[in-house]
């Protein structure tokens, strides 16, 4: 009989870079560590019932990007190079008809219905993937004010960690977890913003909110009763796994309490977690 009941949470899993040559060079490297043949081995994943492409292209350029290719996924709308939850109607590098633009993205849309979201990467938490939950905007590197030209902050443009922070209560995040703690501090606290904010003290102001920096508060973390969740554990991109970090969690940790906590919230909840340097990962130090 066929499964005919509604589905509860969704869990939108982002590997980024992880195209058809990095499955198949995983499906050899873990067939031939367990002794198999690696051509002939499956992925967990590959046993799944079905499979299927998806083609998230640009609006206006034969090469996708980050941007809009998540935006693709998360809006459903088609956008341009480096266009976060907007149309195809926005400028790169302009505020100009941003508003207009802007499209609301599957985490919004499911938390206007009750539900809980959130994000976990393992890149800083305003790069292009996570932002795709949450920002609109015509330029994926305005990340901090710091990025934004002087012409953009006299048009009133917002960087993509504010949109994270300051988004109205009924939209806003109830977890977000990855790096870029320095876009959310200001310079006289070590990060890189102009505006004078910090935007961990703005986003702990919210009623038995948390902010993170290192796995130690993660672990400790009670998820009966925290409230909304921030988590920076790195100044940018967080580091290899091979790279041994101390104090730095991994995707599954992270998850795994994201997990917890958006699960009390018997509704339901949406939750995008990405790999993010897959990609990155593939190409020698040199390069």
């Amino acid at each position: 009989m066929p499964n005919t009941g509604r589905g509860k949470n969704v869990i939108l899993f982002i590997g980024d870079g992880m195209g058809i040559n990095s499955v198949t060079a995983g499906r050899i490297l873990a067939g031939q560590a367990r002794g198999q043949d690696g051509a002939s081995y499956v992925l967990s994943f590959e046993a799944l019932p079905y499979t299927a492409f998806s083609k998230t292209f640009s609006a206006n350029n034969l090469v996708t990007d980050s941007a809009n290719g998540i935006s693709a996924i998360t809006t459903g709308v088609k956008t341009i190079n480096g266009g976060l939850g907007v149309n195809s109607d926005v400028k790169s590098k302009s505020c100009d008809g941003v508003a207009r633009a802007r499209v609301m993205t599957i985490a919004e849309q499911t938390k206007l219905t009750g539900r809980s979201t959130g994000v976990v990467t393992t890149a800083g938490i305003t790069d292009a993937t996570p932002a795709g939950a949450y920002g609109h905007t015509s330029t994926r590197n305005w990340r901090s004010d710091a990025d934004l030209p002087p012409e953009a902050v006299a048009a009133g443009c917002t960087d993509l960690a504010r949109q994270l922070v300051q988004a109205p209560a009924a939209l806003r995040l109830d977890v977000a977890m990855g790096g870029d703690l320095e876009d959310f501090l200001p310079v006289t606290a070590g990060g890189v913003r102009k505006d004078g904010r910090d935007l961990t003290a703005e986003w702990k102001a919210q009623k038995n909110a948390a902010v993170l920096t290192g796995k130690a508060q993660l672990e400790a973390l009670n998820t009966k009763t925290a409230g909304p969740v921030l988590g920076l554990f790195s100044k940018g991109d967080l580091p290899s796994p091979l790279d041994k970090p101390q104090d730095v969690p991994g995707l599954d940790e992270m998850t795994a309490k994201a997990i917890d906590l958006l699960s009390r919230n018997d509704k339901g909840y949406f939750l995008l977690v990405e790999s993010a340097s897959i990609d990155k990962w593939h190409c020698p130090a040199s390069a």
